[in-house]
C-alpha cells in the first residue's frame, strides 16, 4: 500500500478525514459569508455616495 492510500485509509477508517472535511466546509462557509458582507457594505457605500449627489444637485 503507498503512503498517500495507507494514509487515506487510516483518515477514513479512524475518522480524521471527516474532521477534516468538516473544519475546510466551514472555512469554506466563513469565507463566503465575509465575502457577502463585503458585497452588502459596498453597495451601502454606492447607495450613500449617489444619495449624496443627488442632494448636491438638489442645492444647484
Amino acid at each position: 500500500m503507498s503512503h498517500t492510500r495507507c494514509c487515506r485509509f487510516t483518515q477514513v477508517t479512524y475518522g480524521t478525514g471527516k474532521k477534516k472535511e468538516e473544519e475546510e466546509e466551514k472555512e469554506e462557509k466563513e469565507e463566503e459569508e465575509g465575502e457577502e458582507e463585503e458585497e452588502k457594505e459596498e453597495e451601502e457605500g454606492e447607495e450613500e455616495e449617489e444619495e449624496e449627489e443627488e442632494e448636491e444637485e438638489e442645492r444647484d
